[in-house]
Order: structure tokens, then sequence, then C-alpha cells
């Protein structure tokens, strides 16, 4: 799944725990749940990043750059109605939902000196093993260009209304 799948799906978890559970119980609940689903949607193809590679990255920012600015639009609206709670769950719920990527993928801030070192959501044995059983490894379900992108989509709707009945 593409990074604003991850992002959105943490972000609606995180925030709808605290608001259901409070904030001393769902901000734990909700975060540890935007880490599980991470390697839940992993299950589903992303579009290969190889296409990006070799046309360049662009095109893949040029694909998320709408849900990215659908979620600052509705961090704004949260900010502007002075739900600061819902604001920072929503920002924590986006950074752990991307969080297992953010580790597992070279990044310029973060360069594993070997894959093991990696908290791994795609290759290795570190997290969620259990013998030959790893979550959300390998893909089980293929989906193309056009069904990721549905997804994308449904996760950006998913989140206006998420803040809509947050507000």
């Amino acid at each position: 799944m593409y990074i604003t799948t991850h992002g959105h799906t943490g972000a609606v978890l995180t925030a709808t725990s605290v608001a259901t559970l409070g904030i001393p119980l769902g901000l734990p609940v909700g975060l540890g749940a935007a880490f599980v689903s991470h390697f839940f949607l992993d299950y589903i193809q992303e579009y290969p990043y190889d296409d990006f590679k070799k046309n360049g990255y662009g095109k893949l920012f040029k694909i998320q750059s709408p849900s990215f600015l659908v979620f600052g639009i509705c961090l704004l609206w949260l900010y502007s109605s002075h739900d600061y709670v819902y604001m920072i769950a929503y920002i924590l719920g986006y950074f752990v939902g991307n969080y297992p990527d953010l580790r597992d993928k070279k990044w310029l801030w973060h360069e594993a000196k070997e894959p093991e070192d990696r908290l791994s959501c795609h290759n290795g044995e570190k997290v969620f093993k259990i013998g030959n059983f790893k979550l959300g490894y390998p893909t089980l379900i293929n989906v193309t260009k056009a069904q990721n992108l549905t997804i994308q989509l449904v996760m950006t709707i998913l989140i206006v209304v998420t803040t809509l009945f947050l507000l």
C-alpha cells in the first residue's frame, strides 16, 4: 500500500480510539492498532515501486499528493475547531501507521547497516513471525494500479468522514 493509505488508516484508528475510549486508554490502543494495521494492509500488493524508480518518484508524489493535501486540510480543520487532541492523534497515528515502512526501507535519515537490522514488514524475520507464518508477508491480494488508487481514494474519503464525525 501507498504511504497515504497506511497513514490515513493509522490516523483514523488512533483518532476513533481516542474518541471512544478517551485519551489514557484510546491513545495506546489506537497507536497499537495503527502499527498492526500496517502489516495487514501489506497483504494487499502496492503498485510496483520499480515502475516509480524507473520513471522517477515524481510520478508517485503526483499520485499521493491529493491525499496528502486532503489530510492537511483535515488537520487544519481540526486545528481551527480547537480539537487539538484529535489533531495530535491524527499526526501520531499517521506516523505510526507508516513506521514499519520508514524503518524497513532505506531513507535519507535512516540507513540500516544490515537488512536484519531493520524492523521488517516486507522481508526478513523480525516482527510478527511465528514459524513459517509472517504477518503481512507475502502479498496475498494482487491489485492493479487502478484498484490501488481506488483503495487510496476510499481511505481519503474515510479520513474526511472521520474528521466530520470528530468535529
